[in-house]
Order: C-alpha cells, then structure tokens, then sequence
C-alpha cells in the first residue's frame, strides 16, 4: 500500500500512499557524506501497522508510520556530556543500507565509521518501537557482524532471520577476495561479534536468497550456491537480476527499458 521514492547517495526522498497517491511523509537524511551510502531506508510492520525505517541524520535512524508520517522514536539528540567523554547514546556511525529480516523482526545495517571501516551491524525492530527508542544506538539487541576497512556497500543478505551472508573474504578493501562469509547473528564470539560460520570462494556481486540458498549475480550470470556447505549448485548465464521477490521466487532483471523475470 505504500512506496518510497529516494535518491541514494543524496539527501530526499518521499512516502506515497499508493491508494490516493498522497505524500506521507517527506524525507531528509540532513545530507553529510551522503554520496558514501545508500539512502537507508526500508519497509517494517509493528504493532499491526507499516513503519519506515529511514535515516535523519548521518548517524541516526528514525521509525515513522507509513500512513500517516507520525515518528514513532521520538528522542533528543545527545547532549555534550563530561570533558572527553562522548554524550550518553552517542553514536560514531554513518548509517548505509537498510534489510529487514524475512520474519520482520531484525534489522540489518551496513554502515561505516571513521576512518573509514565498513561495519554492518542488527538489532531488533519490536524493542526500538515499543519501548527503547535507543535501542538502534546502544540497546541490548544490538550485534556488530564484521569490521572490513574501507569496505562496505557490497553485497549482503539475510539467509533466514538469523544468518546473513556477507560478500568479500577478508578485513581490508585493499586485500579482498571475491567470495562470501556466513555469519550467526543470534551469537556472539569472543571478539563480542557474530559467530562466523563459514567462508567460501566464487559468489560475487547483489547477493539473494530464498532461505535455504544464497544467489549471486556475477560477470557471467546467476549462481546458486549451498550456504551451509560452500558448494556450487548451478547456474543461469545471461541472468543478471537487481530484485528478488522470496514469496513468488522470483527474480527481475530491467535492462534496456525491458523486465525480464526468472522462476527459481
């Protein structure tokens, strides 16, 4: 019922409400390094309703209702606290694309921090909205995945609602290899990030999955690979797909002023 429509890399977008056509809410990220992410925006449901979730500043992100624009996280800007200390709530991070987990529950964040290092992190969705309205800064749900310098705005994806597969196999942008890392988010290492469980050579590109498989579209085409075992399990070339749809299984490729679909 509704959509969004934002510049990435840019600073405004709108909510529509499809039904009447009418601008629900009107979006601004306040533009600071905007051309090192996407806008960071993504649909949600809680409590019943659509929610944004939407970024409105470098290193903040928003809930609004999607119907009528209200916020729904409501809370000050941290406030200078002691002499060298940074203010409670303060968050060092410059927000990048948005991913809501296929059960709505998580929300994934494939941000940066100075100087610059790449650092995708989730947190829960229902406890920001109903309670901690900090919860996206510093609230107990949160988990930092992997630290990568001078990487992010690659691939990535839920497997489910607990594993994320991450392209590029390394922690350096200058030493990367093209390949992806499986990550269990429901734990936690000794280093207090999520539990890598495995890494393997060969997918590259927009990552998908259906929740059993991991899809990759490379320089030949679409490949589909076991997450679990690392193994190649086929391929399509010629397919380069830019969405998946999970439910209908399908994948879209716009190409030319042409949309070609592919059924998994």
């Amino acid at each position: 019922m509704f959509a969004a429509v934002v510049n990435d890399y840019g600073r405004f977008g709108e909510v529509i409400d499809l039904r009447t056509g009418e601008v629900t809410l009107a979006l601004d990220n306040q533009g600071y390094h905007e051309e090192t992410v996407p806008f960071s925006l993504e649909f949600g449901h809680s409590r019943g309703r659509c929610v944004v979730i939407h970024r409105t500043d470098w290193n903040r992100l928003d809930v609004s209702d999607a119907r009528t624009g209200m916020l729904l996280t409501d809370r000050p800007s941290p406030e200078p606290a002691a002499e060298d200390a940074p203010p409670e709530h303060y968050l060092d991070y410059f927000h990048g694309a948005l991913s809501v987990s296929p059960d709505g529950r998580r929300i994934l964040d494939d941000g940066w921090i100075w100087h610059p290092i790449g650092a995708p992190i989730v947190w829960d969705l229902d406890p920001w909205t109903q309670g901690n309205v900090w919860e996206s800064e510093d609230g107990p749900s949160r988990v930092d995945v992997c630290s990568r310098a001078y990487y992010w705005d690659h691939a990535m994806t839920w497997i489910d609602s607990v594993r994320l597969a991450v392209e590029g196999i390394g922690d350096d942008g200058l030493h990367m290899r093209p390949g992806a890392r499986i990550f269990d988010t429901s734990r936690t290492g000794r280093d207090a990030m999520a539990v890598e469980l495995l890494s393997f050579e060969g997918p590259t590109g927009p990552f998908f999955s259906d929740g059993t498989r991991l899809f990759s579209h490379g320089d030949i085409g679409l490949s589909i690979w076991d997450p679990v075992e690392g193994k190649l399990l086929g391929a399509v070339p010629g397919v380069f797909p830019t969405h998946h749809h999970p439910d209908a299984r399908q994948f879209l490729q716009l190409a030319d002023g042409v949309v070609r679909l592919w059924t998994a």
